[in-house]
Order: C-alpha cells, then sequence, then structure tokens
C-alpha cells in the first residue's frame, strides 16, 4: 500500500503496472487501474503482447492502440468453470470436465517448455498444444449448438470466445 494523500484519490489503493521489452523492464506505480496508464507507456510501441486479466481497461487499450494482443489468462476461464461448478452443483460434472481440460493444456504447455532448445521436439509439442486447443474450440462450439445446454453453463463458455480473443486465450499459454 501506498499511504499518500492525493488530491481526489479515495483510500491507499494504488496499481503497479509492469512493461518489459528485450533490454528493459519499467514499473509504473499509478493511483487507478485507467487504460489510460498503459495507453501512455505503449502509444509509441510498435505492437505487443499485454498479459492480462478481463479488465475492460484492456480492451480499451486494444481497442485504442489497435496493434496490441491481449492474452487472457487461462487461470481466470479455468476459475469462471469452478464458480459455475460451486454455485450450480447440478453442473459441477460438466464444469470440471472443462477444468480438466484446461488442466491438460497447461500439461501440454509444460511439455513443450521442457525442449526450449530443442526445435524439431518444440514443434511437435507446440503442434500437440496447438491441436488440443483447437479441439477446445470444436467441443464449446458443439456445446453451444445443444439447445439443452443450461444457461448458466452457456454463459460461462461466451466469455471472451470471440475468434480474436480464441488466439488471445491460445496466445498466453502458446507464450507466442
Amino acid at each position: 500500500m501506498v499511504f499518500a494523500e492525493t488530491e481526489g484519490k479515495i483510500g491507499h489503493r494504488w496499481y503497479l503496472w509492469g512493461f518489459h521489452s528485450e533490454s528493459v523492464i519499467h514499473f509504473v506505480l499509478d493511483p487507478t487501474r485507467s487504460a489510460q496508464v498503459p495507453i501512455a507507456e505503449r502509444s509509441d510501441s510498435e505492437g505487443g503482447v499485454v498479459i492480462c486479466d478481463r479488465y475492460s481497461g484492456y480492451q480499451k487499450l486494444a481497442r485504442i492502440l489497435g496493434k496490441i494482443l491481449l492474452a487472457f489468462c487461462w487461470a481466470h476461464q479455468r476459475r469462471d468453470f469452478i464458480e459455475l461448478a460451486n454455485a450450480h452443483p447440478d453442473l459441477s460434472g460438466w464444469a470440471f470436465s472443462w477444468v480438466e481440460r484446461i488442466g491438460e493444456l497447461y500439461h501440454l504447455n509444460d511439455q513443450r517448455l521442457e525442449v526450449r532448445g530443442d526445435p524439431v521436439q518444440w514443434a511437435e509439442r507446440d503442434h500437440r498444444l496447438r491441436q488440443a486447443i483447437l479441439q477446445m474450440v470444436t467441443e464449446r462450439a458443439a456445446e453451444l449448438a445443444n439447445p439443452a445446454l443450461k444457461a448458466p453453463a452457456r454463459k460461462v463458455l461466451k466469455i471472451k470466445w470471440t475468434p480474436k480473443s480464441r488466439q488471445e486465450l491460445s496466445l498466453f499459454k502458446l507464450g507466442t
């Protein structure tokens, strides 16, 4: 916490923003979580990836700068399924099957990262991981096409799975 009095700011919550390139790590401590902070820091960049949660400020950043890809965190998507299981016990089996699928992505990514120095094995394991993500996208589409899918489950499947965000969800796990 920062115990500094700032005109117009209520409370002592501040946000630490981290930015990095190949040669520099830069931190900004700001009293807001406003998109204006990364916009000011990244406005002259040539693009890049922002690893983030689903806070709307990041989406505003990507919309304004255009050249930024958002890498949404699979942990947040996983948490949505766990929360669904807890709130709707009748859907827990279904929700935890998705948690297991996401866990498999983590496993495949770990296997891929083990062979960073071997381009041939890397390509093979990277392909396996990408195929698993494509399989999840296909399974999701099939689930959403099922009229019997209950509304709370449908809502979780619709979160941040647009074509662009599918790329962004895979981007985080794929590390590309």
